[in-house]
C-alpha cells in the first residue's frame, strides 16, 4: 500500500461520520488535492448514508454546488451502485459544477478506499486515482456540449433460466462491472437474445424494450424497467437481421450497430421505439433483495427435509457455519451419502437467502485441465483467437458458487494450480491476452488477472474480482481421503472438511422400509444385511438402488412376492450392478471378507464359491485368492 493510500485510509477512519458541515473530512480532501494537484477549495467532502441523500448532500450549500469535485464518503446504507447512477447524473448535468466525483468506501480487508470515479470525459482525475487504486470503478460521461443526443442500442444476452432477477417484458437486470454496464442509460434500446445453447435453430433473439428507469437492485447491480416492449415471435437469427454484429462475443452486453438496429426495426414493422407497445401495467417492482443473514441451519435443514435428504443435523450446522464465516466446503463421505444432494441444497439455501445470485456443478474428471476451470484461447467465427472463462472463472463473474462433485478424480496441479493459489488469499495474472471496449470502442488488451478479497489488483490488468460471498463446494468420496494430504496446508485453511456420514442402523431400515421395501420380510432383511458390509460402507442411496431393483425384479410375479430362491438371484445382480464397483479398491483379502460377510447374510443360501466367482469375473481377481480365510482380516 503507497503512503498516500495509508495516510488516506487514516484521515477516513479517524472521522466522525454525519458531523455538521463535513469538518471531519477536510483533512482526507486536502491529502486528496495534493495528490491531485488542485485547489483544495475545488474539492468538497460529504458524508452519504443513503443512496437518496447523495444529490442533496452535493447540492446543499454554495461551496457544495461551486465545487468542481466531490468527495463522497458512502457509509450506513449508501450503495455504489446507486451512488454511481445518482453522481453520473450530476456530472453530466448542464447546470452542475461538477467535473467528477470520487466514490469512497469502508472495505474490510484493507479499510478505506477509492472505489468509483465518475468524470467527464477531458477530466484525468479517474486515471490519476486508477495508478493508486487499481480496482476503481471509473465511468466516464460527455462534456455539457457533447451530450448523448441519440439513445443507444444494447445486444444483452438473457438465459432462460437467468442467475440474475431478469423479468422478461418488465425488467433486465445486470451487475455493475462488466464491460458496458456503466454505458447504459435511459432511453436506450436493449435487444435481448438467448445464449446458443438455449436456442432452436439459431433463434436467439426474443425482445425489444426500451429503458424508462434505472435504479440500483440492492447488491451492486441495475435494473432496467421498460416502458416499451416488444415481445418477437417466432424469435430471430441473427443471420436474418444481417449477421451476428457483435464486437465480443463473451461480453453479457455489447452495443448494437445502427444497420443493426434499423434492419430489426423493418423486420418488426416499425420506425422508431414508439411504434413498441407500451408496458401498461409494471406490477410489482423486484423484489428486495434478499438477507445473506438468512442463510441458516433451519433453513438448511427445512430444504434438506423438502428434497427427502437426510443429512446429520451436526453436518448441516457444520457446513452452514463454515459458509458464513468465509470458508469453501469439502463435502467427505462414503459413495452415496448424498453428499451431492446436500451440496446443491446449500448452494440453493444460498441463492435464496441472497449470499449468491446462483450456482453451478461441474464433476471433475481426470482429463481437466486449466483450460477447462481457469480459461484458454478459443478460435472465434472470424478466425481470431479470444480468451474465454473456464467453468471456475465464470462462477467467479457471474457471483455463482460452483460446486466441484469429485474433486479427487481431477489432477490437481494441472487443473486447480492457478485456482488454488487465489483461493490461498493471493492475486493471479493469467498468462493470456483479454480484449475489452472502452467507452469509445477501441480494444483495451490486457492479461486478465483473478483477484481474491483483501488483495492487492497487479497492475495493468483486467481485473476478475472473487466476491465476498462467493464460494466452492466440494465433494469427495472417503475412500480418496489421501487426496487431502496432497493439498496445501495453504489452500486447506480456506476450506471447512465436514464428514457427511452414513445414517444409524435404525435409520438406515427406517428408510428401507419407508422408500424401498420389496414385499418380502425375507429380502427385507438381507437388503438390511448389507448395512453392515465390512471394509465398504455404503451410503443409502446405494441400498436403495439395491432395494429398487431387487423389487422391480419380483413385481414381474403377479401372484405375489417371487420366489425364495429368485429374490435371491435378483438381490446378487443388484449386489453385481451397484454394491460390486464401489469395491474397485480393496485387496483380495479384503474382498474375501465381504465374501464371507455376504454367505452369512444378504446372500445366505448362496455358496461362498458362487459369490466369490461373481467378485472374480467384476473386478478380475483370482478366484482362489477369494476363499483364504487365513489372509481374511478378522474381526
Amino acid at each position: 500500500m503507497t503512503d498516500f493510500r495509508r495516510q488516506f485510509a487514516e484521515s477516513l477512519a479517524a472521522a466522525t461520520l454525519g458531523q455538521p458541515k463535513n469538518v471531519d473530512l477536510r483533512p482526507a480532501a486536502e491529502l486528496l488535492a495534493a495528490e491531485l494537484r488542485i485547489d483544495p477549495a475545488e474539492i468538497y467532502p460529504a458524508g452519504v448514508s443513503k443512496d437518496g441523500n447523495f444529490k442533496v448532500r452535493f447540492e446543499q450549500s454554495p461551496r457544495a454546488r461551486e465545487s468542481s469535485v466531490g468527495l463522497a464518503v458512502l457509509y450506513g446504507q449508501a450503495t455504489r451502485g446507486g451512488s454511481v447512477l445518482v453522481a453520473r447524473r450530476l456530472v453530466e448535468s448542464r447546470d452542475s459544477s461538477k467535473r467528477a466525483v470520487i466514490l469512497t468506501e469502508r472495505l474490510p480487508e484493507s479499510g478505506w478506499a477509492v472505489t468509483a470515479v465518475v468524470q467527464r470525459e477531458s477530466s484525468q482525475i479517474g486515471e490519476h486515482l486508477h495508478g493508486l487504486f487499481p480496482d476503481v470503478e471509473l465511468t466516464s460521461v460527455p462534456l455539457h456540449d457533447e451530450s448523448r443526443k441519440e439513445p443507444r442500442a444494447w445486444l444483452v444476452m438473457q438465459g432462460s433460466q437467468s442467475k440474475y432477477r431478469d423479468a422478461e417484458g418488465k425488467w433486465y437486470n445486470y451487475p455493475l462491472g462488466i464491460p458496458n454496464s456503466l454505458q447504459i442509460q435511459v432511453e436506450d434500446l436493449l435487444i435481448c437474445y438467448r445464449p446458443a445453447s438455449e436456442a432452436s435453430e439459431g433463434r436467439r433473439i426474443f425482445g425489444l424494450g426500451r429503458i424508462d428507469v434505472l435504479e440500483p437492485d440492492g447488491g451492486g447491480g441495475r435494473f432496467a424497467r421498460y416502458d416499451r416492449y416488444m415481445t418477437i415471435s417466432p424469435n430471430l437469427t441473427f443471420e436474418q437481421l444481417g449477421g451476428d454484429s457483435r464486437n465480443n462475443r463473451t461480453n453479457a452486453i455489447v452495443p448494437a450497430s445502427a444497420d443493426f438496429v434499423s434492419r430489426l426495426y423493418e423486420m418488426l414493422g416499425i420506425t422508431s421505439p414508439e411504434g413498441l407497445p407500451e408496458v401498461e401495467d409494471e406490477g410489482p417492482g423486484p423484489e428486495p433483495r434478499p438477507n445473506p443473514e438468512s442463510f441458516t441451519f433451519e433453513l438448511v435443514a427445512r430444504m434438506a427435509a423438502e428434497s427427502n435428504l437426510l443429512v446429520p443435523d451436526d453436518a448441516i450446522s457444520s457446513s452452514v457455519a463454515a459458509l458464513r464465516s468465509g470458508k469453501h466446503l469439502m463435502l467427505v463421505g462414503p459413495p452415496g451419502t448424498g453428499k451431492t444432494s446436500f451440496a446443491q441444497v446449500l448452494a440453493e439455501a444460498a441463492r435464496a437467502s441472497g449470499k449468491t445470485r446462483g450456482w453451478a456443478i461441474a464433476t471433475a474428471t481426470a482429463d481437466w485441465t486449466s483450460a477447462d476451470t481457469v480459461g484458454s484461447y478459443r478460435l472465434g467465427r472470424d478466425q481470431t483467437l479470444y480468451f474465454r472463462p473456464g467453468q471456475v472463472l465464470q462462477a467467479i463473474d457471474s457471483d455463482s458458487w460452483l460446486i466441484v462433485d469429485e474433486l479427487n478424480r481431477a489432477d490437481v496441479d494441472k487443473a486447480f494450480g492457478q485456482l488454488f493459489t487465489v483461493l490461498s488469499g493471493q492475486a493471479v495474472t493469467l498468462p493470456f491476452d483479454e480484449e475489452r471496449r472502452r467507452a469509445d470502442g477501441s480494444a483495451d488488451v490486457r492479461a486478465p488477472a483473478i483477484v481474491p478479497v483483501g488483495a492487492e489488483p497487479p497492475a495493468l490488468t483486467h481485473i476478475h474480482r472473487v466476491g465476498r460471498e462467493w464460494r466452492l463446494i466440494t465433494t469427495i468420496n472417503s475412500r480418496d481421503r489421501d487426496f487431502l494430504f496432497r493439498l496445501s496446508y495453504a489452500l486447506l485453511r480456506r476450506f471447512a472438511i465436514v464428514d457427511v456420514p452414513t445414517p444409524s442402523r435404525e435409520v438406515y431400515e427406517q428408510i428401507l422400509l419407508a422408500k424401498a421395501a420389496t414385499g418380502s420380510d425375507d429380502l427385507d432383511s438381507r437388503i438390511a444385511a448389507l448395512i453392515s458390509l465390512p471394509m465398504r460402507p455404503l451410503g443409502p442411496a446405494i441400498l436403495l438402488d439395491c432395494a429398487t431393483f431387487v423389487r422391480e425384479r419380483c413385481s414381474t410375479f403377479a401372484s405375489g412376492p417371487a420366489p425364495g430362491d429368485l429374490g435371491i438371484v435378483a438381490l446378487r445382480d443388484a449386489i453385481r450392478a451397484f454394491v460390486v464397483p464401489q469395491l474397485d479398491d480393496l485387496s483380495p483379502a479384503q474382498l474375501g471378507g465381504i465374501v464371507r460377510h455376504l454367505a452369512q447374510g444378504a446372500l445366505k443360501g448362496m455358496t461362498r464359491e458362487d459369490i466369490a466367482r461373481l467378485f472374480a469375473d467384476s473386478l478380475g481377481v483370482r478366484f482362489e485368492d477369494l476363499l483364504q480365510d487365513d489372509d481374511a482380516p478378522r474381526g
